[in-house]
């Protein structure tokens, strides 16, 4: 019987170029389907060109509810609630504590806009960078810094009830304030490629 060939060094590689590629792949679908939003449900901020505030375009679906948190937890953090049902709302909040926010005195979320159409809400706003909030009760874009947020939903209920799901990503103003950025948490994806950078590294020496 023939002996089996034995491998050359670029077979070998090769192999593990496509073993650690599949992997990556496999852990970037994974990320979209953590960081993601449940289907049905989006939102973008951008700054607006004329105004030169922020505007949230939000999608969701009736009967439903998206919050965006502009920082981390639940203590002393500004959030806006996107509700819908009847004819659709868009609320302000600051949240003390863990449980259901209050409202503002001040909802400083104006011109907005809700189109209901097949089971579906969307949702166009506008919010100042800095807001006249007489109650210090809003986050202030007083600066370019990456802002690392949270955003929320309940698939069951409009109403204020413990969010069903949750993801995180980075909100990034450019230094001349004219657009805005959004970023998902991708550190599973960092990993991948960092493990592909290894397993090429080991591989030639």
């Amino acid at each position: 019987p023939q002996n089996p060939k034995t491998p050359t060094k670029e077979q070998i590689l090769f192999i593990f170029y496509y073993m650690s590629t599949l992997s990556k792949l496999a852990l970037l679908g994974a990320v979209s389907a953590q960081a993601g939003l449940p289907d049905g449900f989006s939102f973008a901020i951008s700054l607006d060109s004329e105004t030169g505030m922020l505007k949230y375009d939000v999608t969701i679906p009736e009967n439903t509810y998206l919050g965006l948190v502009y920082g981390k937890g639940m203590t002393n953090v500004d959030m806006v609630v996107f509700s819908a049902s009847g004819f659709g709302s868009v609320t302000d909040h600051w949240s003390k504590f863990y449980g259901a926010p209050p409202e503002d005195a001040q909802n400083d979320y104006m011109n907005t806009q809700v189109d209901i159409s097949e089971g579906s809400y969307t949702f166009t706003t506008y919010r100042d960078l800095v807001t006249s909030d007489p109650n210090g009760e809003d986050y202030q874009f007083e600066t370019f810094d990456p802002l690392e947020m949270q955003w929320v939903v309940n698939e069951n209920t409009a109403d204020m009830k413990k969010h069903t799901k949750d993801g995180e990503f980075t909100l990034t103003i450019s230094q001349d304030g004219s657009s805005a950025v959004i970023q998902e948490d991708s550190s599973a994806y960092l990993a991948a490629s960092a493990f592909t950078v290894a397993t090429w590294a080991a591989l030639m020496m």
